[in-house]
């Protein structure tokens, strides 16, 4: 694991010296790639008993009860104020426990839908924060119970996350395999969910969203072509680190602000990633998730211990629901990715064999 990690740190200072960019700003750029990842390390080092997953998770499953009983709460209040009472959206009293800010709200609303984002910061944090407590849960349980399933399912559908709705569908079709057939209409719910959304989609109910995505994406492939196996090196556009250094790139390729500025990321993370560090990064990049899906693997197959394989298969099938969530976001969503990371590094650290991996034994 260690390896891997290694060749894609060093790239990237590589590719900032190569295009004469402040060492500084490649350094930070080059850290929010893998910042993630050493995680992973920092929990192995520390966690060498597997008992000790069991008491985080339980506190992690609460959080996620509780965000997502919220969630639901907030969902009701104000699709029934708005359909039921007529009320305006604009009114503050179809709100509880809001945190964004009113003039937001064309974000908070998707196809006249109300997207909540319970106590998190944003309806995806919560979406996909859900999704990842609710995959464990799944796998890690003897008995799913009904009482717990209900918020954490509603954390990740009153989100009206895209990502968080494809990673869902993902986990539905493993669970149908699984031949849990009381799945089956969730799946069909969330099924014809898309159906409807697709019938009835209109831009202008969703103004500027779309645009914004659709330039970013052509400005990140603008870049690409330009620089097309370095990149123009980490830090240098698409993250927080570009925004916050205020990068020359975004000037040079006309990149708008407004949006951009409040949310410091093009929220596509594979374009970020071909602009920054060109086809040699992404790949080295791509290299880095077949490893950990590899070493998840290995680590699966050699333990003994039951409870540890089902947290091993739980961790390897939400590697394709974080593949889908970077088709529509970056990498850095903390209490997701950390929270992901943490429970690798624990998985490692509990068996002698996952520390000769970590270190490229």
């Amino acid at each position: 694991m260690l390896v891997p990690l290694a060749l894609f740190g060093i790239y990237g200072l590589l590719s900032g010296i190569l295009n004469g960019n402040s060492l500084f700003v490649t350094s930070i750029g080059t850290f929010d790639y893998v910042k993630n990842f050493l995680v992973i390390f920092i929990y192995a080092a520390f966690f060498r008993n597997f008992n000790e997953f069991g008491k985080l998770f339980r506190l992690l499953l609460i959080i996620a009860v509780f965000l997502g009983t919220v969630a639901l709460i907030q969902f009701v209040w104000a699709m029934g104020s708005v359909y039921i009472l007529g009320k305006d959206i604009t009114d503050k009293s179809v709100y509880i426990f809001f945190n964004m800010p009113m003039d937001n709200l064309d974000i908070a609303w998707r196809y006249g839908i109300f997207r909540t984002s319970s106590l998190t910061y944003h309806a995806y944090i919560l979406g996909f924060f859900n999704l990842l407590i609710l995959t464990i849960y799944f796998y890690t349980e003897k008995r799913v119970q009904i009482k717990t399933f209900i918020p954490l399912l509603s954390g990740v559908l009153t989100s009206i996350s895209r990502m968080a709705y494809g990673g869902f569908f993902f986990l539905t079709l493993l669970q149908l395999i699984k031949r849990k057939k009381w799945i089956i209409l969730l799946l069909l719910l969330i099924t014809s969910f898309f159906a409807f959304n697709k019938m009835n989609y209109d831009k202008n109910n969703d103004p500027g969203y779309f645009d914004i995505r659709a330039e970013t994406r052509q400005t990140a492939l603008k870049i690409w072509e330009d620089h097309p196996l370095m990149g123009v090196g980490p830090g240098m556009f698409g993250g927080i680190v570009a925004f916050k250094y205020h990068s020359y790139i975004n000037e040079l390729y006309n990149l708008k602000s407004g949006y951009l500025e409040q949310v410091k990321s093009i929220e596509q993370f594979w374009f970020q990633i071909l602009a920054e560090m060109g086809l040699v990064g992404a790949f080295l990049f791509i290299n880095l998730i077949v490893f950990l899906f590899i070493t998840l693997y290995e680590l699966r197959k050699h333990t003994m211990s039951q409870d540890m394989k089902n947290l091993f298969s739980a961790l390897i099938v939400f590697i394709p629901c974080i593949l889908i969530y970077t088709i529509g976001s970056g990498i850095n969503i903390a209490p997701v990715f950390f929270t992901y990371c943490a429970f690798v590094g624990m998985g490692l650290g509990s068996m002698e064999y996952g520390v000769g991996i970590m270190v490229g034994k």
